[in-house]
């Protein structure tokens, strides 16, 4: 408990001028770690419980971004050749 006292003390002291940089490594770091785990860990998600088909996903999925770059300029188009092609 004397820890969190000495954390909570600490921050009003920081330089408000490394505020973006702290902030910055700190999402660099969470990036990073979750990039890591997505890559290295068995996905259950993936894995079909037996009897049941697995879910369609349509080709170009990117990681973090999923289809959005995938789109273009008129999505909708996008999506009904999408459809056609896994959804039916």
């Amino acid at each position: 408990m004397d820890q969190i006292g000495q954390l909570v003390s600490y921050l009003p002291t920081i330089d408000r001028e490394k505020l973006p940089t702290i902030a910055s490594i700190t999402t660099a770091v969470f990036v990073v770690l979750y990039a890591y785990k997505k890559t290295t860990a068995t996905n259950q998600e993936d894995e079909v419980p037996k009897g049941l088909k697995p879910v369609p996903v349509a080709p170009g999925r990117q990681f973090l971004f999923g289809h959005l770059l995938t789109l273009g300029k008129r999505p909708v188009l996008q999506l009904q050749k999408w459809h056609e092609a896994i959804g039916k």
